[in-house]
């Protein structure tokens, strides 16, 4: 890879790229799980037509709102000489801070508590730029040490793939 790489705090613009690619390499995930999708579409608050509940229009919604969580960042790779949309090699969507729910047995009541380890919620690399330490630089960029204890919310392939190599030993 020739063309320089930098890292940066996303911008609005940004954004788009974010959702859209997080859902479309997250929908064939392992762990993408069971989203409640009506089987109805829903009218649109605002003019009335309906809209489907489909993977994309559900996870749209919720990555929205998951992005913007406060101590939700979301942390870029770039080419500063290409053209936006297509300067971006990579994101990484981290939280710190968040809401950890478990359930307690016996009775399983929900307990909630403040995480201190940072939650990766997705990383993304574009095929053609993995391999060249993206991913590790856009971690080092948000401040994150793969080698202490994190969390993530986003399971796919990679991930379990990178544990079964010992890349992500706390996750």
């Amino acid at each position: 890879m020739t063309a320089p790489v930098l890292y940066r705090l996303a911008q609005p613009a940004d954004l788009d790229f974010v959702v859209k690619s997080w859902i479309s390499s997250f929908k064939g995930a392992h762990a993408a799980g069971i989203l409640s999708i009506s089987p109805l579409p829903a009218p649109c608050p605002s003019c009335g037509a309906p809209v489907p509940h489909d993977f994309a229009a559900v996870m749209t919604h919720t990555l929205r709102a998951v992005l913007a969580r406060p101590g939700c960042s979301v942390w870029v790779a770039y080419n500063p000489r290409a053209v936006p949309p297509n300067d971006l090699h990579g994101y990484l969507v981290s939280e710190t801070g968040p809401n950890i729910p478990t359930y307690r047995a016996p009775a399983y009541d929900l307990v909630v508590r403040r995480g201190t380890e940072p939650l990766i919620h997705y990383m993304f690399v574009k095929q053609a730029y993995r391999g060249f330490g993206i991913a590790r630089a856009l971690l080092e960029a948000a401040g994150i040490d793969p080698a202490k204890p994190l969390l993530y919310s986003c399971k796919t392939s990679d991930v379990s793939s990178l544990e079964r190599a010992g890349k992500l030993p706390s996750a």
